[in-house]
């Protein structure tokens, strides 16, 4: 978490030295990833935070199977952080 977080920064510091060659950053995450703690950058770091700004957060969800994973009891923790994850969103 820390460690991808902090290189986001890095790369978004690199990144901003070309800002006029770009209109927006899109930053992907794979597999289940709490957008919370990438969030939190843009409003955090002293460096980014005059320069860029959140404009949105969009988070896909496999319509066929989210019901499962919400109502597997034995998956408890795993079924909060998916409710976690969407309501961020």
């Amino acid at each position: 978490c820390c460690s991808v977080r902090d290189e986001l920064v890095n790369t978004l510091e690199k990144i901003m030295t070309k800002r006029h060659k770009f209109d927006y950053v899109l930053v992907e995450t794979t597999g289940m990833a709490n957008p919370g703690p990438l969030a939190s950058i843009f409003w955090l770091d002293d460096e980014l935070g005059s320069d860029l700004f959140l404009d949105a957060i969009i988070t896909l969800v496999d319509a066929k199977h989210v019901l499962q994973h919400l109502d597997d009891p034995s998956a408890s923790s795993g079924s909060f952080e998916v409710a976690q994850q969407i309501a961020f969103a």
